[in-house]
């Protein structure tokens, strides 16, 4: 679908003035805007016009429009410094446009960084993780799932001298996970995906309910990128994708990998594709990272890249590096652009241990 977009200088709700698009979905584009009166930068979000008419509304509509309010909703409950704050959100009448005013980040996105650079020393790998797990943690505390963890969707800023500072951004398709299902206020039909398939867990394609274990497999699949320089699940095709993440294997990283080997372990276990072998809280994670950063910050790891034969390699580096694990699983290496899904669960909670069905492709 084509977004027209508004004219440059447009103000909406009497307080926005939009400047260029800086983001565009298939259902709403992002705008650097002023906030009038305050003079502050933001980042203003606007659903297209057509989803917002009034007049006439479908149920197709409607849905969007839900998921939107959802959003701020979300949003606002949240505090971490690393989830992206909301700071206003309304309906422009004269446009018939809804807004929501988002904080303003100048940085790059992770995709972004690893598309110039690839993979990244492990130390920064942690730095980026610590805080993505941060945001997780309060979100899941409010009973709030991400559903869309991906490079695309986590922001790297500067502040006071500070790099790789993040923001966690789009909680567009998030959704609240209840202690009992409840099908009350439903934004979209069961049986319908929501999120991207390279990151989705194999329990959202097997129409599983899902837990905080669900955006913990999908920060696996981003920390294998960051550590690797690869996308975790390859394949040729969106097909090729979610045959891979049905399937029994669990993703692993390459055991020729320098990393210090409790690292490996947190990362492969993110990863798990059995659902009670996997990472349940965020929380739990954040403390497993504590001795790595220790180790980390004794053997002052910048690049964990192989040594040259000819150079000498300390003996502190050599016992961290003595315990990796052998195993590896045989890689794909078919590349395929990321396409988003629209997916549904139901009202959430804690699943039963997976048995995934077999996909006919």
């Amino acid at each position: 679908m084509n977004i027209d977009a508004l004219p440059p200088n447009t103000v909406l709700g009497d307080k926005y003035e939009l400047g260029e698009v800086i983001g565009k979905g298939g259902f709403s584009l992002i705008y650097r805007a002023v906030q009038r009166g305050m003079r502050r930068d933001v980042a203003l979000k606007v659903l297209h016009q057509h989803l917002d008419d009034a007049s006439g509304k479908d149920a197709h509509s409607i849905s969007f429009i839900q998921r939107f309010e959802q959003e701020a909703i979300a949003l606002s409950k949240l505090r971490s410094p690393a989830t992206v704050t909301v700071y206003d959100y309304g309906r422009d009448e004269d446009t018939a446009s809804l807004y929501m005013a988002l904080e303003f980040v100048e940085g790059d996105s992770l995709d972004h960084l690893l598309t110039l650079h690839g993979k990244l020393a492990p130390g920064r790998c942690v730095k980026i993780l610590r805080q993505v797990l941060e945001s997780l943690r309060e979100a899941h505390y409010y009973g709030i799932l991400h559903r869309d963890i991906k490079p695309g969707n986590v922001m790297l800023y500067e502040y006071m001298g500070q790099q790789d500072q993040v923001k966690l951004l789009d909680f567009g398709i998030a959704r609240v996970f209840e202690e009992a299902p409840s099908h009350q206020g439903r934004v979209t039909k069961r049986g319908v995906l929501v999120g991207t398939p390279r990151y989705m867990p194999p329990e959202a394609f097997a129409e599983q309910e899902l837990t905080p274990a669900a955006d913990l497999y999908a920060l696996g699949l981003l920390a294998y990128e960051m550590l690797v320089g690869e996308k975790a699940v390859q394949g040729s095709g969106n097909l090729a994708i979610i045959a891979r993440q049905v399937s029994h294997t669990s993703e692993r990283l390459p055991a020729d990998l320098l990393i210090p080997s409790a690292l490996r372990d947190l990362v492969n276990k993110l990863m798990c594709k059995d659902l009670m072998g996997r990472w349940q809280d965020a929380g739990a994670v954040l403390e497993a990272l504590h001795p790595i950063d220790a180790e980390l910050h004794a053997l002052d790891a910048q690049d964990f890249s192989p040594t040259r034969p000819s150079q000498q390699v300390p003996n502190s580096v050599r016992e961290a590096f003595a315990r990796l694990a052998p195993d590896q699983d045989d890689e794909i290496t078919h590349k395929v652009d990321d396409i988003m899904v629209i997916e549904e669960a139901d009202a959430l909670r804690p699943p039963p241990k997976i048995s995934l069905p077999k996909l006919s492709l």
